[in-house]
C-alpha cells in the first residue's frame, strides 16, 4: 500500500513539474515576445540633415513627390534636407541654372519608410522673382515673402500661404487645402478640385473652380472683380466686405446674405466697388 502511495506521489510531482516548466516557457516567450514590439522604432531619433549654401537664385522650380517644403527669409541663399524614420536624403536632389534653384527627387516606389523635409532659405523676403512646378503628397508652406510669380501644381496635400504677398498666382490644387493668412492676391487663378478654400484676413482679386470643396472667407477685402465657381460645395464669408455680389445657387439650396433668406439668385449692386459673383451648383451660400 505504501509503496502505491510513493508512486502516486511520485506522478503527481513530474505532473506538476512539467506544468511549472510548460507556463515558465509560456511566460519567457511572451516576454520575448512583449520585449520585441515594445522596442522603440529603430529610426525615431534618426535624424539627418544635409545643408546646402548657393551663390544666389531668384527663381525655385519644385519636382518633388514626398518632402514637405517650406520657402522663407533667412540670412543666406540655402537649402536644408531633413530626414528621420529611415528617410534617405540622398534622393532629394538639388541644381542651380540660370539663378533657377530646382528641387527633384524620385517617384514614391523608390523611397525608403520615412519623412522628408525641405527647408528652403533666400536673404530677403524679395529675393524670389518666381515659384513653379509641381509637388505631390507634400505640403508647400511660403511664410512672409513677396513674390512677383507663383505657378504650381499641388497634388494630395495642402498649400498655404501666411504674411506673404503674391502679384501673380496659378495654383492647380487636388486633395488638399488651400490655406491663406494674413496675405495678398493681387491676381488669382485657383483650380482645385476635392479641396477647400480657406482666406482669413487678407485682400485678393480671385478668379476660382472648386470642383468638390467649401469656400471660406473671413475678414478679409475683394480687391478687384472675382468669382467663384462651387460645383459641390458651400461658399461662406463672414465680415464681409461692402462690396457688389451676383449669387447663384441651385432652387434646392440656400442664398442667405446679411442674416437675410433669398431665392436661388440674387444681385446687389453698390456703385464704385469691386463685383464677387458665385455660383454654387450644389451648395449654400452665406455672406454676412
Amino acid at each position: 500500500m505504501k509503496k502505491f502511495y510513493k508512486i502516486c506521489a511520485l506522478v503527481l510531482v513530474v505532473f506538476f513539474l512539467a506544468i511549472g516548466l510548460n507556463i515558465y516557457h509560456d511566460i519567457h516567450t511572451t516576454s520575448q515576445t512583449m520585449s520585441h514590439f515594445n522596442k522603440p522604432n529603430q529610426f525615431s531619433n534618426q535624424t539627418k540633415r544635409k545643408t546646402i549654401v548657393f551663390k544666389k537664385f531668384t527663381k525655385i522650380k519644385l519636382d518633388t513627390y514626398l518632402p514637405d517644403i517650406q520657402v522663407i527669409p533667412g540670412k543666406k541663399y540655402q537649402v536644408t534636407i531633413i530626414g528621420n524614420y529611415g528617410a534617405d536624403i540622398s534622393k532629394i536632389k538639388t541644381s542651380i541654372k540660370d539663378n533657377q534653384l530646382t528641387i527633384f527627387d524620385k517617384p514614391e516606389p523608390h523611397y525608403n519608410n520615412g519623412n522628408y523635409h525641405v527647408e528652403i532659405r533666400v536673404p530677403k523676403s524679395h529675393s524670389l522673382l518666381e515659384i513653379s512646378g509641381s509637388c505631390y503628397a507634400c505640403t508647400l508652406l511660403l511664410k512672409n515673402l513677396i513674390i512677383p510669380r507663383i505657378n504650381i501644381k499641388v497634388d494630395d496635400s495642402d498649400a498655404i500661404l501666411k504674411n506673404t504677398i503674391v502679384k501673380k498666382l496659378n495654383l492647380i490644387l487636388s486633395d488638399g487645402e488651400f490655406k491663406v493668412s494674413n496675405s495678398t492676391l493681387s491676381s488669382a487663378k485657383l483650380a482645385l478640385s476635392d479641396s477647400d478654400c480657406k482666406i482669413t484676413d487678407s485682400q485678393c482679386k480671385i478668379t476660382a473652380t472648386l470642383n468638390d470643396g467649401d469656400a471660406l472667407i473671413k475678414n478679409s477685402k475683394i480687391t478687384g472683380n472675382s468669382s467663384f465657381n462651387l460645383n459641390d460645395g458651400d461658399f461662406i464669408m463672414n465680415k464681409a466686405p461692402k462690396i457688389s455680389y451676383d449669387l447663384t445657387a441651385d432652387s434646392e439650396d440656400t442664398i442667405k446674405f446679411d442674416n437675410t433668406y433669398h431665392t436661388s439668385h440674387l444681385v446687389k449692386r453698390l456703385n464704385g466697388t469691386p463685383l464677387l459673383k458665385v455660383v454654387s451648383a450644389d451648395g449654400d451660400i452665406a455672406i454676412n
